[in-house]
């Protein structure tokens, strides 16, 4: 609302900085929210895909040169999918028990010369990927249904 000012004109009332409309503050709020989600799009990393792996065997590495007899490495034989990884474990001093853990199903990560999973504990850790190669598909054991075949 104009008020007259002391010389008789009308002049624009004085605005606190603070005042905003509810209208402005709206769009003042859409703007804000369409700038945020386009940079969580376009600011995110790819998704990493944990897949679900076996370890099939646990085997004593054998080491080329001098070993120290105090570190304890093995390699590891994990199936994901159509492909046998094989990394190498090294297992820290005073532990054991990678030597029992075959036919155990875990969650790895596979790039392109590691393999990640968490332990036991949730302790994510990353293993060297040593060989792969490929296996055929298992098939199933399990007896088709009655009345299908």
């Amino acid at each position: 609302m104009k008020q007259p000012s002391e010389s008789g004109q009308l002049s624009q009332p004085k605005t606190n900085w603070l005042s905003v409309s509810r209208k402005g503050m709206k769009r003042c709020t859409a703007i804000l929210m369409v700038f945020v989600s386009i940079n969580q799009v376009f600011a995110q990393p790819a998704a990493s895909k944990y897949e679900r792996g076996t370890i099939m065997s646990v085997t004593p590495h054998r080491e080329s040169g001098p070993s120290n007899h105090s570190i304890e490495r093995f390699d590891v034989d994990v199936r994901v999918g159509n492909v046998m990884y094989t990394v190498l474990f090294t297992q820290r001093v005073r532990t054991y028990g990678i030597q029992y853990r075959a036919g155990l199903d875990i969650f790895v990560l596979i790039k392109h010369k590691t393999m990640t999973y968490n332990d036991l504990l949730g302790e994510t850790k990353k293993v060297p990927i040593i060989g792969r190669k490929p296996v055929p598909e298992q098939k199933s054991n399990v007896p088709p249904e009655p009345g299908r075949r």
